[in-house]
């Protein structure tokens, strides 16, 4: 099982959970409040018409392929954020910090986006950076999604090292957070909206 780390134990557990085990679930890391806001905004910008399919791949590479992955994203502003988007990165800037203190992680910036998954998308396996590729060393991912209930779906199925496999449910307030290279990782088929922000942590250009 992968153990759940509340809010008033941070940042002490988060920092040992990832140096023990290289992920952490952490329950009510957005409160409520938040949560409410950020959907919001998310909403807002689908009525805008800015949240856009996600494309896989990188540069010439880089292409539609919805099978693979069917989520909608819109990609927050570091420098002009939405009031509850930078509520948000000031919480995670104290997490980067955090972090850098205690494992010495090289954590630079943290980039982030709105995600929607709509009844039957999904992400299929897939790392977020491969070994010594890209600056993405840290994935952490906000969960938005109040009410959620079992058969809902939009887990997220990691899998682990040893073969094994962990399953996180997308609850509102909840972060998983993992090193970007070391799992594989998918997000089930959703039976209903999902929303989230995925984020990750880079190194420095």
């Amino acid at each position: 099982m992968v153990a759940v780390t509340t809010i008033d134990s941070l940042p002490d557990r988060l920092a040992g959970e990832l140096a023990e085990r290289g992920l952490s679930v952490v329950d009510g890391f957005l409160g409520p409040e938040l949560v409410t806001l950020l959907r919001r905004r998310g909403e807002s910008l689908l009525a805008d018409g800015r949240m856009r399919p996600a494309r896989i791949g990188k540069g010439e590479s880089r292409r539609l392929d919805r099978d693979q992955r069917g989520d909608l994203i819109s990609w927050i502003d570091p420098v002009e954020p939405d009031p509850a988007e930078a509520e948000l990165l000031a919480r995670v800037e104290e997490v980067r910090l955090a972090l850098n203190r205690r494992l010495f992680l090289g954590l630079f910036d943290y980039e982030a986006c709105h995600a929607l998954y709509r009844n039957g998308a999904r992400y299929r396996r897939h790392r977020d950076r491969f070994s010594r590729s890209g600056r993405r060393i840290l994935t952490l991912v906000s969960y938005l999604n109040e009410g959620w209930r079992e058969g809902d779906g939009g887990e997220l199925r990691v899998h682990l090292p040893d073969g094994g496999i962990e399953v996180v449910a997308p609850l509102a307030g909840r972060a998983v957070v993992f090193l970007s290279d070391r799992f594989p990782h998918e997000v089930l088929p959703a039976r209903k909206e999902r929303r989230s922000i995925a984020g990750w942590f880079r190194s420095r250009p």
